[in-house]
């Protein structure tokens, strides 16, 4: 009963993740971990994803000084969908020594408000001495030191630099060599700040790895070497300068211990060590002898599904004839807390032979390290409804007798033919049969030539006169939208950067979109406008984020508008 109650909680949080990755929602990010220091900067973010939000109420900060908020807007990709995130950053300072706290805020996204939790923290007194007196380290870091045979295993090596130093560069000069392991590199590298005995640190993701451990007894975790510059976060001319001072760690090696999988393995287990869900899917359940349909069978899990074999179908083969499985599909998500969450589709191709009422089972088995056991998967099945189809009919073939007289009336025309006179050249050799060949080829590749030159040509100046026309354009839509009174603060400052994107991009695109504050400086920069034009635009598009998360505002709409047109003025 306690393993079925795990295996339903382990699929139910699996299916959570996947529907939370598309789900709005409304977050607290903390720069540091742990206890704050008196006098010692941080950052907290308010983090809207999945939707645009207004009406925002900000949080009470007690015990702290406060700058900000500043606005932040980034694109994310996620299950091949692409999602925007809005941030609300605010600076804070711990004042003194005790207890501190940010209260809960919120905001509206649509007809609904979502609602970010406080948090209370813990300050404590500022070091005796310099907060420098921090040294610099590298550690090798997993989530424990017993996993079993196939068990994916994250890896951090992590740097971490005493405050307020700063990593510049960094050069892995002895790469480790991993024995015993299948080995899987990431993609998701970050930096994090936490205390450690009352010193502040910064955290830097150096190198990050999946481990495979395709054998069992006790296995090293190597160490790792690297070289990189430390530079104070003030010395602006040391970090472009000199470069800092230079320094080189090395990590510890770690020794873990690699349990085989429990014996005997159950005949339906898959080669899967970890926890996952499966789903089937189909375009439709009632067919005939005469359709070919499909099955597909998603698996998703935080294991490694390369060594997850293509489950079998429990079919009878004098009813079914089905054919060997195919991968059509395959995502994953990195997440920080070292969880690896993949996506594999296999497609099945069934024919059946005869018809009647049938169910397609699949058995799947897994290995739960979290349960120590093997775990078998709710049962899996699609209900068909066959019927039988018209079948192929052939009529009017020849028999064998038929065939043997046009096979001798064919040799005879033949032998006839090559009898005749073999003195006359054959037409292929006359000049007017290649003209007659070359003039229809000469005119179709004439005729698609001028195709492409037409369409390249109409395009181009489509170009061009969304170019000359990009101010002109951006003029009208913010008239348009001064005058809708209807319209909430909300909706009108998000149209308004709308209307500076849709400039941005007919004016110095080239056919590409832009839609957020980053992409569109760097496509300025990349045009070799000046800088203070675009830090000016940038302020603006920032004020205006700010502005529809709910912030007041000194001035009325138009006034805003205003300003946005002056400052795309002196873009154009």
């Amino acid at each position: 009963m306690t393993k079925m109650k795990a295996k339903a909680i382990v699929i139910s949080l699996l299916c959570f993740i996947s529907l939370s990755l598309t789900a709005q929602e409304f977050n607290l990010a903390v720069s540091m971990k742990g206890d704050l220091v008196q006098g010692q900067p941080f950052t907290v973010s308010y983090v809207l994803t999945g939707g645009r939000g207004g009406d925002f109420a900000p949080p009470t900060f007690k015990g702290f000084s406060v700058s900000g908020p500043s606005s932040r807007s980034e694109y994310k990709n996620i299950n091949g969908k692409s999602y925007q995130s809005y941030s609300l950053v605010y600076t804070l300072v711990p004042l003194k020594p005790g207890s501190a706290s940010i209260s809960s805020a919120s905001i509206r996204v649509g007809n609904k408000r979502l609602r970010a939790e406080g948090r209370k923290f813990n300050i404590l007194a500022p070091r005796q001495g310099s907060q420098e007196s921090g040294t610099p380290f590298v550690n090798a870091e997993i989530p424990k030191d017993t996993f079993y045979s196939g068990e994916v295993i994250p890896l951090e090596y992590r740097l971490y630099v005493p405050y307020p130093y700063q990593k510049k560069g960094q050069r892995i000069t002895i790469a480790p060599k991993y024995e015993g392991f299948f080995v899987e590199n990431s993609s998701l590298y970050y930096s994090e700040e936490l205390m450690i005995d009352g010193i502040r640190y910064t955290a830097y993701i150096i190198d990050r790895k999946y481990l495979y451990p395709h054998q069992s007894g006790q296995l090293t975790i190597p160490s790792i070497t690297i070289n990189y510059n430390l530079v104070h976060k003030d010395d602006r001319f040391g970090f472009f300068g000199s470069g800092g001072k230079a320094y080189t760690n090395q990590s510890e090696e770690k020794v873990i211990t690699i349990l085989p999988l429990p014996a005997p393995e159950p005949i339906s287990f898959t080669g899967g060590v970890g926890d996952f869900s499966f789903e089937w899917e189909t375009e439709d359940t009632d067919i005939s002898t005469d359709d070919v349909f499909k099955v597909r069978l998603k698996i998703q899990g935080n294991g490694d599904l390369k060594s997850i074999k293509a489950p079998s179908l429990n079919l009878e083969s004098d009813s079914f004839e089905v054919f060997p499985p195919k991968i059509i599909g395959e995502d994953r998500n990195e997440y920080r807390n070292g969880t690896l969450l993949s996506l594999r589709v296999y497609e099945y191709l069934i024919t059946p032979l005869k018809a009647g009422a049938y169910k397609v089972p699949v058995d799947v088995c897994f290995f739960s390290p979290d349960s120590m056991d093997y775990i078998n998967s709710p049962e899996l099945s699609i209900q068909l409804n066959i019927t039988q189809g018209d079948g192929l009919q052939f009529t009017n073939l020849p028999d064998q007798e038929e065939s043997i007289e046009k096979k001798s009336s064919i040799q005879t025309l033949e032998s006839y033919s090559y009898a005749g006179d073999q003195s006359k050249k054959s037409w292929l050799h006359h000049w007017s049969f290649w003209l007659i060949l070359a003039l229809p080829l000469g005119l179709t590749g004439g005729l698609w030539f001028n195709d492409r030159y037409e369409r390249e040509y109409a395009e181009l100046n489509k170009q061009r006169e969304r170019t000359s026309k990009a101010l002109q354009k951006a003029d009208q839509e913010i008239s348009k939208l001064c005058k809708q009174e209807a319209a909430s603060n909300t909706e009108r400052f998000n149209m308004l950067n709308n209307i500076a994107y849709d400039y941005i991009s007919d004016k110095y695109g080239k056919g590409n979109k832009v839609r957020n504050i980053q992409s569109s400086a760097l496509l300025l920069e990349q045009a070799g406008l000046e800088a203070d034009s675009i830090k000016k635009l940038r302020t603006q598009l920032e004020e205006n984020e700010l502005l529809a998360f709910g912030m007041p505002a000194r001035d009325e709409f138009e006034a805003y508008s205003e300003k946005l047109l002056e400052i795309l003025k002196t873009l154009d």
